[in-house]
């Protein structure tokens, strides 16, 4: 298996995991907290951010490793210039999620449904996303 496909496979889990964590979070997370008060439910939601976070991170650092070392060595297939967008892409995914997290630190949980919040996910879905395809045109591509 290529570092090509590797890296595609990689940013199709962060792109499954981002956009599982936000459909999660935007319909099932935020109609919760406007029920219920309980104690015991944001304990479970800190637990549950605890478990996947990390694995996030794990995932996206192997991408940005494949990612680099693809756009270092020589492109071994045409238009070289879609490694270059997909990095980037990922920089920028990864540049959201910081400013998401760090936000989010500092807020309380009833005030995370902002506009800010949204905006972030729009953004950082569309980062992910042009990664993905920037990174599975460049292995379509034929080899040199």
């Amino acid at each position: 298996m290529g570092l090509e496909i590797i890296t595609i496979i990689a940013i199709l889990t962060l792109l499954a995991i981002c956009l599982g964590v936000s459909f999660f979070w935007i319909f099932f997370i935020e109609t919760a907290t406007q029920i219920t008060s309980n104690p015991t439910f944001f304990e479970v939601m800190v637990l549950m951010r605890s478990k996947a976070v990390p694995l996030m991170w794990v995932i996206f650092v192997i991408t940005l490793v494949c990612g680099v070392i693809l756009s270092v060595i020589s492109p071994s297939r045409t238009e070289p210039y879609l490694l270059k967008i997909g990095l980037v892409s990922l920089i920028l995914y990864l540049g959201s999620v910081i400013v998401k997290f760090a936000w989010l630190e500092r807020i309380a949980i009833a005030a995370q449904s902002s506009l800010v919040n949204n905006l972030l996910l729009g953004f950082s879905l569309i980062c992910i996303t042009v990664s993905y395809w920037s990174f599975l045109h460049y292995a379509l591509n034929p080899k040199i």
